[in-house]
């Protein structure tokens, strides 16, 4: 279960910012640990180390001590040897432009904690924007506790900036830890909370852990009719699935859906999902329903990212503007792109919203959600970016 104040806040190293702006790939990095303290965090951007930290060229965090000849001292998570000590006046900071490399992690400690120098103050709740307008800020969430090291479950990747709220229909935390409800927290209208429903009764097909809900046969279904999203997205022309995941595995077919607005796996206004219909090659899919027939009743042809996914954390945004193009982005990189005309006026008020597979318990999605949000408009490549740094 998240907790609003946590003294520190718990990012996944697997998470692809680092690769997206080291290698320019997307794809996640995964670093081994050992022999190092448990609470080790060794960063390699400037922005890992919060708003007032500094990333020095030993890789270690450090923060503004007017104490130190420097004006700088390690922070808490900084090897044994340097925690809590002054940094030298030779140790040069790391910056975006350095081309310097972190020390390299030993093997078998646990995943990074964002070593961020302060407390962060609990949040006090969400507002309630209406689409098109400012809104004001969702912060990003945080929590306390250790990773699961059998299973590399981490917290959260909260850092304390706001999230994007201009036009948010629909959010989705799924930081309820138990039950059978997925509450959403937008602000936005009346809530469409979701339920989780199970393809068997012999089997659970879905499990809480400490950073989300993951699915295994399972859906979280509004069951009523999404009508505050398709009617705000059909006011606009426009939409944004976004999407934070781990996959369980790189390839799915059906595509495995990960957020979708239908009635089964043939009809439907928009989908998020994950692998082909016939295969399973590692990527991206977006659908949506278009009125003049180049997106058919099914969302078809689909939009195909990169053959990019992982099994590591991912941030996806699926966007359609109102002039037809169709944009995929993981991690804040364009890996897929075309054009779609029509309108949204042929979308059906009925459909339900759900995360993890069909309402018919036929396209199922394997892995965690984390977060998943709806706008009523295309986010623009900065307001991706603010969203992926918020975490989740």
């Amino acid at each position: 279960m998240k907790s609003t104040s946590p003294r520190w806040r718990i990012v996944r190293w697997g998470v692809a910012r680092w690769s997206v702006t080291v290698f320019g790939l997307g794809l996640g990095l995964r670093l081994g640990f050992s022999c190092a303290p448990a609470n080790t965090f060794v960063c390699s951007l400037p922005h890992q180390c919060g708003s007032d930290g500094t990333c020095e060229s030993i890789g270690y965090c450090s923060f503004p001590d007017p104490d130190c000849s420097s004006g700088r001292r390690f922070g808490d998570h900084a090897s044994a040897e340097l925690a809590g000590t002054c940094v030298e006046l030779d140790d040069v900071p790391m910056t975006s432009g350095s081309s310097g490399s972190p020390p390299e992690p030993a093997t078998g400690t646990s995943s990074p904690m964002l070593d961020t120098g302060f407390t962060t103050e609990p949040v006090a709740g969400t507002a309630e924007p209406d689409p098109g307008s400012t809104g004001l800020p969702i912060e990003g969430t945080s929590t306390t506790g250790s990773p699961d090291m059998s299973t590399g479950i981490v917290e959260s990747t909260g850092s304390g900036i706001s999230r994007v709220t201009e036009g948010l229909l629909v959010l989705y935390r799924f930081d309820e830890g138990s039950g059978t409800t997925v509450a959403d927290q937008g602000g936005y209208g009346e809530p469409l909370d979701l339920t989780i429903e199970s393809a068997t009764m012999q089997s659970v097909g879905f499990h809480w852990q400490g950073d989300g809900l993951a699915f295994e046969d399972a859906v979280a279904t509004s069951i009523v009719p999404a009508t505050k999203v398709i009617e705000a997205c059909q006011a606009t022309g426009e939409l944004t699935a976004e999407a934070w995941v781990t996959p369980a595995t790189k390839g799915m077919t059906g595509p495995g859906r990960i957020l979708t607005v239908s009635d089964s796996g043939d009809y439907r206004d928009f989908t998020l999902g994950q692998g082909h219909y016939v295969n399973s090659d590692p990527v991206f899919v977006g659908r949506v329903r278009t009125s003049n027939g180049s997106g058919s009743l099914n969302g078809t042809p689909e939009l195909v990212s990169s053959p990019v996914a992982t099994t590591n954390l991912t941030h996806l945004a699926y966007v359609r503007t109102d002039d037809g193009h169709d944009r995929i982005y993981i991690d804040g990189q364009l890996h897929g792109e075309s054009t779609r005309t029509g309108s949204f006026s042929n979308w059906n008020e009925s459909y339900v919203l759900s995360c993890g597979n069909e309402p018919t318990l036929d396209r199922p999605w394997q892995g965690v959600l984390h977060l998943v949000a709806v706008y009523d408009h295309a986010l623009t490549l900065d307001q991706i970016e603010q969203n992926i740094d918020a975490g989740f």
